[in-house]
């Protein structure tokens, strides 16, 4: 296969992303990100492969505007239709498709994104004798079990796998947990340039939505996720509303929640007062028009919708599940243990209490800091790789 080379005729580095779907959530938004990033880069060759079809959304979209290296494996299955055996063969088609896949492409370093992939790829990419190997843990590590949780520990303690962490708690769970050795810190980007030029006075932002001018609008992004703990974010919601009549809830996002939550929020009598929105291309307007934003997650690693919302200016009032180092602004209440109480979160909420200091910067978290981090350590694992192979010889 040609290598591609920069104008200094020397080889780029072959990097191929791994992801079971480019569906609607942040790690498929944080290999978007990448895809932009290392469009046209002098030292690496940037390319991404998904089991899945590709779907009709906007990450979909600009991946084919915008002709990205991506391929789309289709999900190849077993064609046998007995029941009981179709769910092993499948797993054994999708290793079988994925070893083909890479030892066609023969790329010089793989990243999985999302830790559970681990189950279908880990021995494809040993296989296929893949010099560098990284994994990006996108969310807790004890959210795996069984197959997956096996598959992961024998990457980080046997097969050479490097984890790339979004913060030190959970590169020290991960340590816990994996057995994991080898981790680089690095935190996931967004656009801050191109957020800020979407930014709209809150009035523009609540007439784009339907919204009165005068309520009090607390907002809700993500996937509707158990993790995200919705459930509680209505409890709140309805605390707030015995204070406040005139609050509303708008939660952007879809997801394998949302028709249990709409039926919450009737048996609550907060079906006049909470809008679902479903996935939206553009969510500026959501936060723009938030007096306070709410995540009421049991656990993340590293949310990007916080940092969003920061960016806009939000009030924002989160559990303990969302690490300290997501505060990158002056207005974010961090609740700890022990306060997960609904009247307690209201009276955080219309208090428009704070209690952090950010750790970070915004241009710590934009996706050119965040790309050129990634960058280097693609670069130093690769010198490192090639210095072991010349000692060897």
């Amino acid at each position: 296969m040609n290598r591609m080379r920069n104008e200094d005729g020397k080889r780029k580095l072959r990097v191929l992303a791994l992801i079971w779907s480019m569906g609607d959530g942040g790690a498929q938004q944080v290999l978007l990100n990448h895809l932009r990033a290392f469009s046209g880069d002098d030292a690496i060759d940037f390319h991404a492969a998904v089991f899945c079809g590709p779907q009709e959304n906007r990450y979909c979209e600009e991946i084919r505007r915008n002709g990205y290296p991506v391929d789309f494996l289709g999900n190849p299955r077993s064609r046998l239709s007995v029941p009981f055996l179709r769910w092993p063969l499948n797993r054994l088609a999708a290793r079988r498709a994925w070893e083909r896949y890479l030892r066609d492409f023969q790329p010089d370093a793989v990243h999985v994104h999302i830790s559970g992939l681990l189950a279908d790829v880990l021995v494809p990419v040993c296989r296929a004798g893949i010099p560098l190997r990284f994994d990006s843990l996108h969310s807790s590590p004890y959210r795996y079990r069984g197959r997956e949780l096996r598959a992961i520990q024998r990457a980080f303690q046997r097969e050479r796998f490097v984890g790339l962490c979004l913060n030190e708690r959970q590169a020290a769970q991960a340590a816990e947990y994996y057995g994991m050795r080898r981790f680089e810190i690095l935190h996931n980007g967004i656009d801050m340039a191109a957020i800020r030029s979407r930014l709209l006075p809150r009035a523009e932002a609540r007439r784009s939505l339907g919204l009165p001018e005068e309520a009090c609008v607390l907002a809700g992004v993500g996937r509707l996720d158990p993790v995200k703990n919705y459930p509680f974010m209505l409890a709140v919601f309805r605390e707030v509303r015995r204070r406040r009549e005139d609050a509303l809830l708008v939660i952007a996002g879809d997801g394998p929640e949302r028709e249990r939550l709409r039926e919450l929020a009737r048996e609550l009598g907060l079906e006049q007062a909470v809008r679902f929105l479903g996935n939206r291309r553009d969510v500026v307007p959501v936060y723009c028009a938030a007096d306070h934003f709410l995540m009421t997650s049991d656990s993340e690693a590293s949310p990007l919708a916080l940092l969003e919302a920061q960016c806009c200016g939000a009030h924002c009032v989160v559990s303990e599940g969302v690490p300290e180092e997501s505060v990158i602004s002056d207005g974010v209440y961090r609740f700890v243990s022990g306060e997960m109480r609904p009247e307690r979160w209201a009276e955080a909420v219309l208090g428009s209490e704070v209690n952090t200091r950010p750790r970070f910067t915004a241009e710590d978290y934009d996706i050119r800091t965040a790309a050129a981090q990634l960058r280097r350590c693609y670069l130093k694992h690769w010198e490192e790789y090639q210095r072991r192979r010349e000692l060897a010889e």
